[in-house]
């Protein structure tokens, strides 16, 4: 009986872990969590900065859509309050006789497209501005080119052409690190399909030419 059950004949095979290989595995374990949770901590920052990146210059984009479409059916008419603007030259806002407005409203109608406080705001007739991009979206700059070709006869006789600039960048991630939040640049050229000749009180006098 006291070999059969005696402790030292049953657990003589049976070894622990020493405190050194307890340390020697925490060690390890902290430092594959650690390296673990580093990872997957710059991965999420890496997705957040993708995705606002992507939703500022969406909405930029939106923006962008919306100018272009209204321009398409726009002109300057002077006496209207909507003079053509100096040609080539890189302006933040731009005014124009909105055929898209006439059309929903029934009557013509002064659009200003311009930017403020880092926002596209668009304005009818003067009226109080509505902005066009989100709140979490900076338009560090924008510019409104118009192109008319120079061959024979009154240059404000050819459509106009307009080149669209901004620099778009996200307002958290620029606040964060703006070192690293280089804006997105975009860039639409948009054609008018509005002859000078062919509004209404012909205030260029085009249609002797």
């Amino acid at each position: 009986m006291k070999k059969l059950f005696s402790p030292k004949k049953r657990f003589s095979g049976n070894r622990g872990f020493t405190v050194v290989e307890m340390l020697v595995a925490l060690t390890v374990f902290s430092i594959l969590l650690v390296v673990a949770v580093g990872i997957f901590l710059s991965a999420l920052k890496n997705q957040r900065f993708i995705t606002e990146r992507i939703s500022a210059g969406s909405n930029a984009g939106i923006a962008l859509e919306q100018i272009s479409r209204e321009l398409r059916t726009g002109y300057f008419d002077p006496s209207l309050g909507a003079p053509l603007p100096n040609r080539a030259t890189c302006l933040n806002s731009i005014t124009f006789v909105s055929g898209q407005e006439a059309g929903i409203s029934g009557k013509e109608a002064i659009v200003t497209y311009s930017l403020s406080n880092g926002r596209i705001f668009r304005s009818v007739s003067g009226g109080s501005g509505e902005a066009l991009t989100a709140g979490n979206v900076l338009v560090e700059n924008a510019c409104f080119e118009i192109y008319q070709t120079n061959d024979v006869g009154n240059v404000e006789c050819y459509p106009p052409r307009f080149f669209i600039r901004l620099a778009v960048a996200s307002k958290d991630l620029k606040i964060e690190n703006p070192a690293q939040s280089a804006p997105i640049m975009m860039q639409t050229v948009v054609s008018s399909r509005v002859l000078p000749r062919e509004i209404k009180n012909d205030p260029f006098k085009c249609r002797g030419i």
